[in-house]
């Protein structure tokens, strides 16, 4: 669930350009591990003592948009939608000294909409965000266990897909 915001500026009779924001509290990890003793996912990899293990937390997604949009008929429509789209980022590890705290990112869709009798609409959206890479260095700090810390910087390209169902 979340929240859009947008006003329609009608250009001819078939064109109207729209403005708006979007917010989408959506939460989403991205874990990883450096850990020679085991891969991504692996049960010796990742323990709550290694220092080699990252994880990053997307949240509190907001798109500021252009969309226009070209009618079909009376009621219905199709648009495209461009965007420039920031997330927060919560990046975590034991062995971490400089770590971002958002990320920015570009946002393209297409979809429908189509105007009820009502006065309400139904908009359906397919689309991606685009991301800016993240990046996370290591301070190669040995933990209590005595395990090496990350010792270097460790990376991710997010790209976000979506789907998404509009009622207005």
């Amino acid at each position: 669930a979340g929240l859009d915001l947008g006003y329609a500026i009608p250009v001819s009779d078939t064109i109207a350009i729209a403005v708006g924001i979007s917010y989408i509290p959506l939460d989403a990890d991205i874990i990883g591990t450096s850990d020679s003793s085991g891969g991504e996912g692996s049960a010796s990899g990742d323990t709550a003592t290694d220092p080699t293990k990252v994880t990053v937390a997307l949240g509190d997604h907001y798109t500021i948009y252009i969309q226009p949009t070209y009618a079909i008929s009376d009621t219905a429509a199709v648009f495209l939608k461009v965007g420039y789209s920031e997330a927060e980022v919560d990046v975590t590890g034991q062995s971490l000294a400089g770590k971002p705290s958002e990320i920015k990112g570009t946002t393209f869709s297409a979809g429908t909409k189509v105007n009820l009798a009502n006065g309400m609409y139904i908009q359906s959206e397919a689309g991606m965000t685009e991301y800016d890479t993240i990046t996370a260095t290591g301070s190669g700090v040995t933990t209590a266990a005595g395990g090496a810390g990350l010792n270097g910087s460790v990376t991710a390209d997010p790209t976000v897909a979506f789907g998404m169902v509009t009622i207005g």
